[in-house]
Parts: structure tokens; C-alpha cells; sequence
């Protein structure tokens, strides 16, 4: 056991150390890492990848050449950084997912993708941000659906000095004549005027802006995803794009905690 652990150690840090600096065939000269491996590490191109690599259903290392594994395939699924950087983190939660058999799958509904959107509103250039998550229809049938969205342009953030705004308690006297010149004059401190528990729902802003054709997205900055289901661990996906072994589709940080903050994500 003390052998196989010490084996491993020195793949890794063959993996993410020093030797990353150096090309495949140095990689494959000092025979700690094969020619398939640095292959196989360039071919996280897809999320759909990613998972079938998490769950074992592609293999970089088979049972039959190393008795850890299923822990040096998840290994190499870390961005180097972020695996040197929290390697107790990352190993007991690679331990949870070995010990326990866990899995991803694409109808999870554990997991979502954070979209950032280049938008125009009002002629203007500005970004947000999009949770998107799977959706059962049907057998066999999913859809992505947005659960969510945030951005400054969309919490409606009133005027600091606008606090003292409000409809007078004799404006029903006058058939509320006021309103109108609220929408004219104080439509961007609308929220002054709402009952002091209002709390804003960006998503409802977002489709309302949407739907008068206000805002715009342009394109998609940036993608990643987020995965919340390996009991009290969650970890973020980015996409590496880089000319070396470890890059595509790779863990870009890992965290302990019971819930993804941007499924159940509400606004400040």
C-alpha cells in the first residue's frame, strides 16, 4: 500500500509539477506518464466527456495497470492549480466519490450551467449572468430551462437620495393622480414605492425586459457549470483552453457545502 501510495504521488506531481513544463515526449521519456495518457488528457473537449470521465465510463488508467485507479482518473479531471492548491479538499472529496460510487448525469437536476451574456439594453453594452438547468419533459426527454439571472442592470437599484419618496395617504382623494407622474419622473426609484418586504426578482426583471424588447443578448461570454450533488461538496467546471496535457473541461475549484448558491441563488 505504501508503494502504490507513493506511485501515485509521483504521478501527480509528474502530472502537476514541474514536469508540466515540459512536452509529451519528455513526459513519455522519463516513463511517468504514457503516450495514451496525454492523449487521453486533451480529449475533455465536452461537458459530456467530463462526466463519462467522473463516472468511470472512460478510463485514462484501467483496473488492470493501477489499484488507485478510479482516484488517478478523477485526478486528472483538476485543473493542476486548483488541485495543488487544495489537495485536502480535492482527495477527501475524491475519496467521498470513490467510496461511495457516485455519479453525474446529465438529468441531474443537482447541477447547472452559469452563462455569461454580453446584453444591450437601452443601446448600451452591458453583461449578465444566466443559470441554466436540465428540465424533465418526458421518457428520455430533458431541456435546458433559465433558473435564474442576475446582473446590476437588473436589481433595479433606486436613487440612495430617493428614500423620503412616497404616495400620499390622501392620494386616494384625488384618484391617485400621482401615479403618472411616478412612471414619468421616478421610474427608475419604482421600488420606493412598493411595500417595505418587496423583495426584487431579477429573473422576473430579465424577462420583463425581455419580453418589451429592452434587452438583447448579444452572445455568451463564458461558460461554466456547477455540481452540488457529492453529498457536502460542490465543484465549479471551467473550460481550459491551453496547449498542454491539462486542459478542456476541468475542475476550476472545490468547495464544501450542502447547496450550489446559484440553484437556489437570490438577490442581495
Amino acid at each position: 500500500m505504501i508503494k502504490q501510495n507513493l506511485r501515485i504521488i509521483i504521478i501527480i506531481i509528474a502530472i502537476f509539477g514541474n514536469y508540466v513544463t515540459l512536452n509529451s515526449q519528455n513526459l513519455c521519456a522519463d516513463g511517468m506518464i504514457t503516450t495514451d495518457e496525454i492523449n487521453f488528457m486533451y480529449q475533455v473537449k465536452q461537458i459530456d466527456e467530463f462526466m463519462k470521465r467522473f463516472n468511470h465510463e472512460q478510463l485514462v488508467v484501467s483496473p488492470e495497470k493501477d489499484s488507485l485507479w478510479k482516484e488517478r482518473n478523477l485526478v486528472l479531471l483538476f485543473d493542476k492549480q486548483t488541485y495543488l492548491s487544495n489537495r485536502q479538499l480535492a482527495d477527501s472529496m475524491i475519496n467521498v466519490v470513490v467510496d461511495d460510487s457516485l455519479k453525474i448525469h446529465f438529468y441531474d437536476t443537482t447541477w447547472c450551467a452559469l452563462a455569461t451574456c454580453q446584453v444591450k439594453f437601452k443601446k448600451k453594452i452591458d453583461t449578465i449572468q444566466l443559470v441554466l438547468q436540465t428540465e424533465y419533459i418526458k421518457d428520455y426527454m430533458y431541456k435546458w430551462v433559465i433558473k435564474n439571472a442576475f446582473g446590476d442592470l437588473l436589481n433595479l437599484n433606486p436613487n440612495p437620495k430617493s428614500e423620503q419618496l412616497s404616495i400620499s395617504p390622501v392620494d386616494n382623494e384625488i384618484n391617485f393622480m400621482s401615479l403618472s407622474s411616478i412612471c414619468k419622473y421616478n421610474a427608475q426609484n419604482i421600488i420606493r414605492y412598493n411595500d417595505k418586504y418587496y423583495k426584487v426578482n431579477t429573473l422576473d426583471v430579465f424577462n420583463a425586459l425581455v419580453y418589451t424588447g429592452q434587452l438583447s443578448i448579444e452572445h455568451v461570454i463564458d461558460m461554466e457549470y456547477h455540481f452540488s450533488n457529492i453529498k457536502d461538496y460542490s465543484f465549479v467546471v471551467n473550460y481550459y483552453n491551453r496547449d498542454e496535457p491539462n486542459s478542456g473541461w476541468l475542475i476550476s475549484s472545490v468547495k464544501k457545502m450542502i447547496k450550489d448558491n446559484l440553484i437556489n441563488y437570490e438577490q442581495k
